[in-house]
């Protein structure tokens, strides 16, 4: 998997990496409410999911499988890093950049 563009802000409040293969990874800020545990939001196409950064459980909606996979892979390596951007962005202070999988 080939993470192109490292992070993208966005004023809807969120930070966004996006993939080649067309697979967009989204962390909002103060975004605790709903799910109760570190998460982040994938979409592709047309399909989203919310999955949690500490197991990879997917806790509301689906991607196809295959995208899905390349994105557990990469959250598995980042993991340390998500949950730091993560405790971040709940308190509404700016994520550090995360690299892309190259």
């Amino acid at each position: 998997m080939s993470f192109h563009c490292c992070s993208i802000w966005r004023l809807i409040l969120c930070r966004q990496f996006q993939c080649s293969t067309g697979i967009i990874v989204s962390l909002y800020f103060i975004d605790n409410k709903q799910h109760h545990v570190p998460h982040i939001h994938v979409r592709y196409q047309k399909q989203e999911a919310a999955v949690s950064i500490p197991d990879g459980t997917v806790l509301q909606g689906a991607i196809p499988p295959g995208k899905m996979r390349l994105v557990l892979a990469w959250m598995e390596i980042h993991k340390e890093e998500l949950l730091a951007d993560w405790d971040l962005a709940i308190h509404g202070q700016q994520p550090y950049k995360i690299e892309p999988l190259r």
